[in-house]
C-alpha cells in the first residue's frame, strides 16, 4: 500500500493528477488485490470498455507529466 500513499501524496494532492484518477486508481488497485488473494474477483463485462476509456487517458496524463519533468 506505500505505493497507493505515494501517488496520492505526489500527484493527487499535488493537484498533477485529478481526483476521479485517483479514484480509478484506489479501485483498480483493489481488484488487483481482490484477484492476487481471494479466490476470484469480478468484474462485470460491461464496466470494461469504461475501464479502458479512463485507463488510457490516465496514462496519457501519466507520460504528459513525466514528459514535463
Amino acid at each position: 500500500m506505500a505505493q497507493k500513499v505515494y501517488f496520492i501524496k505526489r500527484f493527487i494532492l499535488k493537484g498533477l493528477i485529478d481526483k476521479k484518477f485517483g479514484f480509478l486508481y484506489d479501485h483498480l488497485l483493489a481488484k488487483r488485490f481482490e484477484a492476487d488473494y481471494e479466490n476470484f474477483a469480478l468484474i462485470d463485462e460491461k464496466e470494461v470498455p469504461e475501464y479502458l476509456k479512463s485507463v488510457k487517458k490516465f496514462i496519457l496524463k501519466v507520460k504528459e507529466i513525466v514528459s514535463s519533468k
